[in-house]
């Protein structure tokens, strides 16, 4: 995420990858960029809550740097703002602070901001994730990945009882293997060994167009070596080197 504070006002800009040269260099991201945020005397809101999430997220952080940030912020004006601030912040949030992170947080707008029970093709729709890092999802998809998770994807108002099919997008093997950057790639996939032990019910990932892979593609694994196949630059991947 970055401030920029310009003579006319205030941007926000919020992107998926690290400011870090692996992360951004040779791989596909995503930005998002506001309008710029006059500043103003008075403490004028977007209609979605944008600063007041924007400011319950920084001061998570307990850092004294960024109070000079939550100042500017709220002396400004977001009513131009138009989006929803999805956030995540570590540990566990109970009482008041339940929905205000992470997929609670999720969960809460689709069900407060949108109606598709009358949509058909989006009942009989899947749920498609794409991510570049797994943690433990637990020791079966009941656990967490299929309950809780699945749970605030979906329209929670929906009279259906059914829940949609979920699928995931992640990199195997190969994929990274004849990369652009090859095995180098994968150091930016941090999936470990004892998070793939940890969730035994890990499906087999969908590829972009969404197609099944074979039952033969692997998920790609940070801390394993790879050494059957060079990749696109003559590289093997040993972590241990």
């Amino acid at each position: 995420m970055m401030f920029l504070l310009y003579e006319t006002g205030l941007r926000i800009v919020i992107h998926t990858a690290n400011l870090i040269l692996q992360d951004w260099k040779q791989k596909t991201q995503g930005i998002w960029i506001s309008p710029i945020c006059p500043k103003m005397n008075d403490d004028r809101e977007s209609k979605n809550n944008f600063k007041k999430d924007l400011l319950e997220y920084i001061e998570r952080y307990r850092a004294r740097p960024l109070q000079f940030w939550q100042k500017t912020i709220s002396e400004h004006d977001f009513s131009s703002i138009n989006v929803h601030l999805i956030s995540s912040t570590p540990g566990r949030h109970t009482g008041p602070d339940l929905n205000k992170f992470g997929h609670l947080k999720l969960r809460q707008t689709l069900k407060n901001y949108l109606n598709l029970d009358k949509d058909e093709q989006y009942n009989s729709s899947p749920i498609v994730g794409q991510f570049s890092s797994i943690g433990s999802l637990g020791p079966n998809a009941n656990s967490w990945l299929t309950k809780e998770f699945l749970t605030s994807l979906k329209q929670l108002s929906s009279s259906s009882l059914e829940s949609p099919e979920l699928k995931l997008i992640y990199p195997t093997v190969e994929n990274v293997r004849t990369s652009l950057e090859g095995y180098m790639a994968g150091g930016s996939l941090p999936y470990a060994t004892f998070s793939l032990h940890d969730s035994p019910s890990f499906p087999i990932p969908y590829d972009l167009p969404p197609v099944k892979y074979q039952t033969s593609d692997k998920p790609w694994i940070v801390d394993v070596a790879y050494k059957d196949k060079p990749d696109s630059h003559g590289n093997m991947w040993d972590p241990s080197d």
